[in-house]
């Protein structure tokens, strides 16, 4: 059967819709045009399209079983003139006769009025028949890789029905649609696109693997980029200008304006006139190799945060907003840039506290990027606001482009029709484009789809959503499509309704949650039925295999997390209770956890074949969060016990009796809420968790500060015991024992840890390196200590953060003391240990003084770091944590004597 493509691929309204606007003629009476491999070739003016193309008309309609020497980056390069199907050449006489010819590129077969089309805007694609000419060009968009790329995407999608969903997986998977005949017969065939967008990039475009998806779903845009970025140092670096201009760098608290070091900093931009003049000497000299129209003026991935008079005057004023700061500078850069480079585009984010300014104007060759959240376009009660706040930018003058939050999880976060509403109402307010942060290494299988309807909505709005769903479907699953149809558009609901069962996260962080067990029949059932109804086409039972492979990690999850997830957000979030939460608990000590364990070691073992791999989810640190989903409620029912237990304790008093009554008290609290029914063993293990309470003593020396536990001091000091991993409340499953100790000295808190760590330990910085580090991301221990948190009061504590390698920082109440601080580290010759000594002041002047109390909340966290990775596999604690130990659940009590 022969396939006609207006009949199976494009619609007449459809044809008549395409573009901004479609420039259509009318198809002739001319007789059909048949593409077959025979005795159709290619004429190639491009620099890579035209063989991208002849590679995919050879491996998805001939059928070529030489296919692969043909690919863009195949080597050594072939005759391509020589071909036996679709063959190709720069020149119609290097060409064999044909019936028909695909003309790709400026040739001689576009008239005046094609070269006036797709010069009227860049990036426009125009693909027309011209008796037995094809011709398919591109106005030039960025680059060969964006215009010419976008016009094949365009003729390989729309007319010849070759379409990728996702990377080729193990065992020879492919996600790539073939026409099911040899023969494509052409009618009529006009199209003019113009593009809606001038930029619409994805990130991580660099991984390997994805390049060829990305080709093959290049959008037609005008293909510029217009990104910001963190980048603001890089105007003021350190190395050049501190010596001179000291007054450009943040003043911390203590009123010292140290020389930066690393990224976590933001300049001062008390002196906006001093500010301007440097960055233009970097902007004059960054001209003379810049070549992509704009310079990214970002604030760093943290808080402008400088503590001199005129930027805490200006933030006080504003409430903390850095933007008529920011913007003081940048105005005046903007306007000597517009005289001095005309075209020039500055960047900018609307991220961390650099927000709208107040009472100024935003010059216009400055583009705010405006970092949003289209995860939350599924609530009705955000989008008002973000609204607001992005037409804030454009009223005040500047132009806008959007930057995207769109990440995905083992749960998936579908949501394509809210997205088809923003992109629309974007175009119809002005939106220069938009850049999407995407998961674009492990999900391909339940969220690949996700991304290809946005790369299609991209280039084109106004198209239905849903219609491409259905023709996914239909090109991957074949009979069994409206199966898969209803299997994905289940996830796709969830996030409507999204609200009664979690809370959106800037990572669907919480979404396994949603998922009741009828869910996950349906969705199981669907799948199965796929499966039966196509078990005799191998490529699609790959494809369903390894659907279902995917679907078995979100099913454990959820299966693991849902029932513990809903009740904490029905008690805690949806009808606001405090207290304990009953039903949570009658869970917890019924629950063995195991069904956690399972969804990790399946995870981990049997979810994920090369090349796929499990690193976005390892680096991102997201399984934290899916494990705190499992105990989040037993965090707040665990503060619950402690509040009632230290309900009238005069905690300014407290002492070794005070603990014992408090640990009896919170002991029966415990035992009067638990069911009837309980397993007792685990009731057991949860009643320790309830009991982290510790007396400290007093003694009269310190240790030698050496890294090392043996003085006989430390035999008086309390010991800390009962470590457990974060959230899975089980001791490590690494090896990564720890022996703790603690005991006040005067007005010092002294701690001593040895921390076994034999799968490696990993940290880079110093001791003797002091700021602009992220020690944090290090080896090593955090240690939290603060008085107990009130209702409705801010928590409050300080935190010192010490590395493996002896290098420690203050934050929160402490940020930036080393003040009083005794710290030394030793790791053990076979690199597989190392030991803490370090002594806290209890009191440091005009940061905090906690040297008079006697009771407070306490956590040590353990960061085993083995490489250098975004988290860590584990996260361990003395006292359970939940989530992380910056929360006020994830803290034990200690009483100082």
């Amino acid at each position: 059967m022969k396939m006609r493509f207006f009949a199976r691929f494009v619609s007449a309204a459809m044809l008549l819709t395409v573009g901004v606007p479609c420039a259509l003629a009318l198809p002739d009476a001319a007789p059909s045009l048949v593409i077959t491999p025979e005795t159709t070739v290619i004429l190639d003016r491009t620099t890579y399209a035209g063989r991208f193309l002849q590679y995919y008309l050879l491996k998805c309609v001939a059928g070529a079983p030489d296919a692969e020497k043909y690919r863009l980056d195949a080597k050594p390069r072939l005759d391509r003139a020589a071909s036996a199907s679709f063959p190709l050449a720069r020149k119609l006489e290097e060409l064999p006769d044909a019936s028909v010819v695909i003309a790709v590129g400026k040739t001689e077969y576009l008239t005046d009025d094609d070269l006036a089309a797709i010069e009227s805007k860049a990036g426009t694609v125009l693909i027309r028949r011209r008796g037995n000419v094809i011709v398919v060009a591109a106005s030039q968009a960025g680059g060969p890789w964006k215009g010419e790329m976008a016009a094949m995407r365009v003729f390989l999608d729309k007319v010849v029905g070759v379409r990728m969903y996702a990377p080729g997986g193990a065992d020879g998977l492919e996600w790539i649609s073939i026409p099911a005949e040899r023969e494509l017969t052409v009618d009529g065939l006009d199209m003019v696109i113009r593009p809606y967008l001038a930029k619409a990039t994805f990130s991580s475009g660099g991984h390997k693997r994805n390049q060829e998806w990305l080709r093959m779903n290049t959008v037609v845009s005008e293909g510029l980029d217009l990104r910001a970025r963190h980048t603001i140092i890089g105007y003021f670096p350190p190395e050049k200008y501190y010596a001179d201009y000291p007054q450009l760098y943040p003043m911390h608290k203590n009123g010292v304006r140290p020389k930066p070091i690393g990224d976590a900093w933001n300049p001062c931009f008390a002196d906006p006139d001093l500010a301007a003049r440097i960055a233009m000497q970097e902007v004059r000299e960054s001209q003379k190799t810049n070549k992509r129209g704009y310079l990214s003026f970002g604030v760093m991935d943290c808080h402008y945060d400088c503590h001199c008079p005129v930027c805490r005057k200006s933030l006080t004023a504003h409430d903390g907003n850095a933007a008529n700061l920011w913007y003081a500078v940048l105005n005046r850069v903007a306007r000597q840039c517009r005289e001095q480079f005309p075209g020039l585009y500055l960047t900018n984010y609307a991220y961390s506290n650099v927000g709208i300014p107040v009472g100024m104007r935003i010059e216009p060759n400055i583009v705010v990027d405006n970092v949003i959240k289209s995860y939350r376009y599924t609530d009705a009660n955000y989008w008002p606001g973000q609204e607001r706040e992005t037409m804030a930018f454009a009223e005040l003058g500047a132009s806008w482009v959007t930057h995207d939050w769109n990440f995905q999880g083992v749960t998936p976060r579908i949501y394509t029709r809210q997205l088809a509403s923003f992109l629309q109402w974007g175009v119809q307010h002005g939106m220069l484009g938009i850049y999407t942060e995407w998961s674009g290494q492990e999900y391909w299988y339940l969220t690949g789809a996700h991304y290809w309807v946005l790369r299609q909505l991209l280039s084109d709005p106004y198209q239905d959503p849903d219609a491409l769903w259905r023709q996914y479907c239909r090109d991957m699953f074949g009979a069994a499509w409206e199966q898969m149809y209803r299997f994905y558009d289940l996830f796709q609901q969830k996030q409507v309704v999204a609200d009664r069962y979690f809370q959106r996260g800037d990572w669907p962080r919480q979404d396994s949650i949603g998922y009741t067990a009828g869910d996950l029949v349906l969705q199981r059932g669907w799948l199965e039925s796929a499966m039966t109804m196509t078990r005799d086409d191998a490529m699609i039972q790959k494809r369903l295999g390894a659907v279902m492979r995917y679907f078995r990690a979100h099913e454990l999850l959820a299966q693991a997390t849902g029932v513990p997830g809903r009740l904490h957000h029905t008690f805690s979030v949806v009808e606001e209770r405090t207290g304990i939460n009953r039903a949570a608990l009658a869970f917890y000590v019924n629950d063995d956890g195991s069904k956690l364990l399972e969804f990790e070691r399946y995870y981990e073992d049997e979810r994920t074949l090369a090349p796929d791999s499990n690193a976005e989810d390892r680096n991102s640190g997201i399984r934290f969060s899916y494990r705190n989903n499992y105990a989040r409620a037993l965090g707040t029912i665990i503060q619950a016990v402690k509040t009632e237990a230290m309900a009238g304790v005069d905690l300014a008093s407290a002492d070794l009796k005070t603990v014992k009554a408090v640990v009896k008290k919170a002991r029966s609290i415990y035992r009067a809420n638990l069911p009837a029914k309980h397993k007792r063993a685990r009731a057991k293990e949860v009643q320790a968790l309830m009991e982290k309470i510790l007396w400290i003593p007093r003694v009269g020396t310190l240790p030698t500060f050496d890294g090392d536990l043996s003085d006989d001091v430390w035999k008086r000091a309390a010991r800390l015991t009962g470590w457990t991993q974060a959230d899975l409340l089980l001791p490590t499953t690494d090896g990564n024992e720890t022996d703790g100790r603690i005991m006040r000295v005067g007005d010092r808190l002294v701690i001593g840890l040895v921390c076994q760590q034999p799968k490696g330990i990993w940290a880079e910085t110093p001791a003797a390196v002091h700021t602009g580090t992220r020690i944090w991301r290090e080896a090593g221990c955090e240690i939290f200590f603060g008085p107990p948190v009130r209702p409705g009061e801010d928590q409050e504590f300080i935190q010192y953060v010490v590395n493996s390698l002896g290098a420690f920082r203050g934050f929160r109440k402490a940020q930036d003391n080393r003040k009083d601080v005794h710290c030394a580290v030793k790791q053990a010759a076979d690199g597989m240990s190392y030991t803490i000594e370090v002594a806290l002041p209890l009191k440091v002047d005009g940061l905090y003084d906690y040297s008079t109390g006697c009771t407070f909340t306490f956590n040590v966290m353990r960061n085993p770091f083995y490489a250098d990775t975004f988290n860590p596999k584990e996260r361990i604690g003395w006292a359970p944590i939940f989530f992380t130990a910056g929360r006020p659940e994830s803290r034990g009590l200690v009483v100082l004597e």
